[in-house]
């Protein structure tokens, strides 16, 4: 486990048909272990008696017992086996294996952490204590994630793929620095046991989270944060909060999830846990990033915000590498891909360094990899460092499981972005094979599924192919009620689009109304899906010969595109369709011949996506007789 992510976990996270993802942790038995010849850990568990180095820090094994022990595995191996999912089998295999060595990890940590004061006398009573109650949190936390477990069904099951994500690393209870920055217990006794009541209820929202049961965890943690808040205590205020944030946050209440994370913050702030604040930091700038309201400059400053704050907490390189995956990312999405992949190299480099089995965090980082090496032009290093990310889901979680599903969906979109159409449909192919045999497949999944590989068959010219599969699509989104839902609106573009492209204007002007109708209703104005609708809308309308009513539509499509940094392509074909609207009705010649020129920059800049929006302008400018135009000939 990564040395760097402190008591308060780690983060989960979502890219375009991904969802990475976040953890949190727990303390539990909060007085001062006793430092006299006999010292009991709460539970029953190890015993150190004081008559001579070997047997004094002997008995942590006996702790894990009715913890991690045989009967507990098998009831919890029973209960995967009994959702009769095709992946239990993988899954408990992969939970099996990585809590195994989370435990184990635990008794060594627990033996050397009482032999260097015991035995060597390298380390105080007081750090020793510290220590010692902070492995008793993991240990107690371990067990109710193991009682959840054992409960788990069929839905649960598709969530356990972040576990060892989402546990505490057990090196937060070697960091004595972090551990000495937590406030002592109040005085009173009264105080004292409602505060260990308290951390034995985060323990339990904690083992909700990890085990990813989000709408259960979310109805504990709000109240367990305004218990937490009338304490006044702010170490458990501070991970109370953050653990509501981050269910929030898989619950998509960004708004709910930004405050949290300030309270969280702010709690962490005020008792001195610089690691813990910078969790709740990468918890909040992800929050504001999803809420939309944070300019580049305010993103720009909490990204230096988190680098110093991770300075000033010594630098961990597990913290620092999720850092350099989480800039990656933004660097990606704006454009910025060869930085994106300097910063995603150096998170891989810097969670390989740290030695043990490949993880969730670094199958995180490797996707990065895959998303900026492949559109800065890496495409085999991209491609070695996706399928590197998809063995790890395999191995860990089997092939059929959601989150192994979701990497390859990625994986798909990526071939598909940098024009790797072959590879790209084969994706695909695979994917729906593996959705159709699966009775329960989420419905928005397999919806998405067929529309991507639709939409790759109609640029390959499989028009027969692709339609067929944007209709049965549109049908599983009217047999569960959500045709008005955004990927209906793709999906009615996507066909809408497919029809115009080979010559059904009439079919294509009929779906493309119904899809700015629904987009109307539910989408965002700000969303890049409404622009693109409305150029389909636009094209189409000018096929049937309403160059008016193609103008207007067109020009809402250029107005919400030009802000925009990326997207060349889109911009470059609502401005092409703007031009040749403008020309049918006979106005603005000036204009049509700007139109034209930003449109060919735009579409030059996109690359071979756009071949066939390219090829489209060279015949239809060709045609007019407008290639020699002075303002065409400018250069490009």
């Amino acid at each position: 486990m990564a040395a760097s992510r402190g008591e308060h976990g780690m983060e989960t996270r979502r890219s375009p048909g991904v969802e990475a993802p976040r953890p949190a942790g727990g303390r539990r038995p909060w007085r001062a272990l006793g430092v006299v010849a006999l010292l009991v850990l709460a539970g029953g568990g190890a015993v150190w008696l004081a008559h001579g180095p070997q047997r004094s820090c002997e008995g942590a094994e006996r702790a894990l017992e009715g913890v991690w022990d045989a009967p507990r595995k098998e009831a919890i191996h029973r209960a995967f086996l009994a959702t009769r999912k095709p992946y239990a089998e993988t899954a408990w295999r992969g939970v099996d294996a990585g809590l195994e060595r989370y435990m184990g990890a635990w008794t060594r940590m627990h033996r050397d952490t009482c032999e260097a004061t015991r035995v060597r006398g390298e380390q105080s009573e007081q750090v020793m204590e510290l220590r010692m109650q902070c492995l008793e949190r993991r240990r107690v936390e371990v067990k109710a994630l193991a009682e959840v477990l054992a409960q788990v069904d069929g839905q649960g099951l598709a969530q356990v793929s972040q576990v060892m994500e989402r546990l505490i690393p057990l090196a937060s209870c070697a960091d004595g620095p972090h551990l000495a920055a937590r406030e002592r217990l109040p005085e009173d006794p009264t105080v004292q046991a409602k505060l260990e009541e308290l951390q034995g209820r985060l323990a339990q929202v904690r083992a909700l989270f990890v085990a990813g049961h989000t709408a259960r965890g979310l109805e504990q943690a709000r109240a367990l944060a305004e218990a937490a808040e009338a304490t006044g205590f702010r170490p458990l205020m501070a991970e109370a909060w953050l653990v509501l944030a981050r269910l929030q946050h898989s619950a998509s209440d960004v708004p709910g999830a930004v405050e949290s994370a300030h309270r969280s913050a702010r709690a962490f702030l005020a008792s001195g846990q610089m690691v813990g604040m910078v969790h709740a930091w990468f918890e909040l700038v992800t929050a504001l990033q999803f809420q939309g309201h944070q300019t580049a400059t305010e993103q720009e400053q909490w990204l230096q915000y988190l680098d110093e704050a991770i300075l000033a907490a010594g630098n961990p390189p597990g913290l620092r590498a999720e850092y350099e995956r989480r800039l990656a990312y933004i660097r990606t999405l704006q454009g910025g891909y060869a930085q994106g992949l300097e910063h995603a190299r150096k998170a891989v480099a810097l969670l390989e360094g740290q030695g043990g089995p490949e993880s969730v965090e670094l199958s995180n980082a490797l996707l990065e990899q895959l998303r900026a090496g492949a559109l800065v032009g890496q495409y085999e290093e991209a491609m070695a460092a996706g399928q590197r990310a998809l063995a790890f889901w395999k191995t860990t979680v089997g092939l059929e499981h959601p989150s192994t599903m979701r990497v390859l969906s990625v994986i798909g979109v990526i071939q598909a972005m940098t024009w790797h159409l072959a590879d790209s449909s084969a994706t695909y192919e695979q994917m729906l094979a593996i959705m159709r045999r699966m009775p329960d497949t989420d419905h928005i999944e397999l919806v998405a599924a067929l529309n991507n590989l639709a939409v790759i068959y109609v640029e390959q010219g499989r028009h027969a192919e692709g339609e067929p599969l944007l209709e049965q699509a549109l049908a599983i989104l009217d047999e569960h009620q959500t045709r008005g839902s955004l990927h209906g609106v793709i999906c009615l573009q996507s066909l809408a689009e497919s029809k115009s492209i080979r010559g059904d204007h009439a079919g294509a002007l009929k779906l493309a109304r119904e899809s700015q109708a629904l987009a109307e209703k539910g989408v965002s104005p700000q969303h890049l899906v409404r622009a693109i609708v409305l150029t389909t809308l636009g094209d189409a309308e000018l096929e049937a010969g309403s160059a008016a009513r193609a103008q207007e539509v067109l020009e809402q499509a250029v107005r919400q595109l030009e802000p925009l940094s990326t997207h060349p392509k889109e911009k470059g074909h609502a401005r092409f369709a703007l031009a040749r609207a403008l020309e049918a009705r006979g106005v603005d010649r000036p204009r049509v011949l700007t139109l034209l020129a930003q449109a060919r920059k735009d579409l030059e800049e996109a690359g071979a996506p756009a071949g066939r929006l390219r090829a489209s302008w060279e015949a239809w400018v060709k045609a007019r007789r407008l290639e020699t135009s002075p303002e065409l000939q400018a250069p490009r």
